[in-house]
C-alpha cells in the first residue's frame, strides 16, 4: 500500500510538472511571440503630458504641434490605453488636443481633429468625449473617417438616462459604456446606445503629474476598450466582425463584452 501511495504521489508530481511547464512554454514561446500588426491611434482629448512616446501632437486651437493637458484628462485616457494593450505590440500614438483646459471643445475642434487623424492615417480614433446635441457636421466628418476604414470608438456618456452622446450615438461609432468588475453598467452609465460595455470604475491610470489615480466613467471605459481592441490586430486591417466577444445579460439586459486577444 506504502508502494502504491508512493506511485501515485510521482504520477501526480508528474502531472503538475507538465501542468505548469506547459504555462511556461505558453507565456515564453507563444505568448510572447504573438505578432501583433503595427497600430496607430489617434486620441481626441485634452492633450496629452507626454513626449517620448508620442508620435505626434496636433492642437486644433492653436493649429500646432504643441499641446497641453491642462484639462488633466487626455494624459489619463492615454495612460489606461497604453497600460491595457499588449506589450510587445509596436504602436503609434497621435496627440490630438480638441478640448482646452476646461474640458470644453467645438464641433469645429473635433472634426478638425478628425480630419488630422485621418491625414495622419490612422487604424483607430478614441474619443472620451461626447456632445448632447447631434450635428450633420459632426456627423460628416465621423463618416470621412469610416469611408478610410478608420475605427472610431466613442464614449457613450454618464447622462444618467437613456440618451447617449454624440457621436457615440451615430450607428458608425463603437459607442462604450463603463462597468464594475462585476459587470454592473456605472451608476451614471447612459443606458441608450451600448455597443460594448468595458472596465470603468476606479480604474487606475496616470494623471498630468505622473499621480497615480482612479478614475470612473464611460470615458474611462472606451480608453479601457481600445487598449483591448488593439489586441484585435493581427492584420493590417480590422472590421467590427472580426472582433472577440461575450455576451453578458445583466438585469434583462444584454451587453457586449470584448474578450482580450492573446
Amino acid at each position: 500500500m506504502k508502494n502504491q501511495k508512493k506511485i501515485f504521489f510521482i504520477v501526480s508530481a508528474s502531472f503538475l510538472g507538465l501542468f505548469l511547464l506547459s504555462i511556461l512554454i505558453y507565456n515564453f514561446l507563444v505568448k510572447e511571440n504573438i505578432v501583433y500588426s503595427n497600430v496607430k491611434i489617434a486620441i481626441l482629448d485634452s492633450g496629452i503630458t507626454e513626449d517620448e512616446l508620442i508620435h505626434k501632437k496636433y492642437n486644433t486651437f492653436t493649429n500646432t504641434e504643441e499641446t497641453n493637458d491642462l484639462f488633466n484628462h487626455g494624459t489619463k485616457i492615454y495612460n489606461i490605453i497604453r497600460n491595457v494593450a499588449p506589450k510587445n505590440q509596436k504602436v503609434q500614438y497621435y496627440d490630438i488636443q480638441v478640448l482646452n483646459n476646461k474640458g470644453l471643445g467645438s464641433i469645429e475642434n473635433v472634426c478638425n481633429g478628425i480630419d488630422k487623424a485621418i491625414e495622419f492615417n490612422v487604424d483607430i480614433i478614441s474619443m472620451s468625449l461626447g456632445f448632447n446635441n447631434d450635428s450633420e457636421i459632426l456627423h460628416n466628418c465621423v463618416n470621412r473617417a469610416i469611408d478610410e476604414n478608420i475605427i472610431v470608438v466613442a464614449a457613450s456618456g454618464d447622462t444618467l438616462s437613456t440618451d447617449t452622446d454624440y457621436p457615440a450615438k451615430y450607428e458608425e461609432i463603437l459607442s462604450i459604456a463603463a462597468a464594475d468588475s462585476d459587470n454592473n453598467l456605472f451608476s451614471f452609465s447612459s443606458t441608450g446606445k451600448i455597443d460594448f460595455i468595458a472596465p470603468g470604475v476606479d480604474i487606475k491610470t496616470l494623471d498630468n503629474k505622473g499621480n497615480k489615480v482612479k478614475e470612473s466613467g464611460s470615458s474611462i471605459a472606451a480608453a479601457y476598450f481600445v487598449g483591448e481592441l488593439m489586441s484585435h490586430f493581427m492584420d493590417s486591417e480590422l472590421m467590427e466582425n472580426d472582433l472577440k466577444f461575450e455576451v453578458i445579460e445583466n438585469n434583462g439586459r444584454k451587453f457586449k463584452r470584448l474578450i482580450y486577444n492573446e
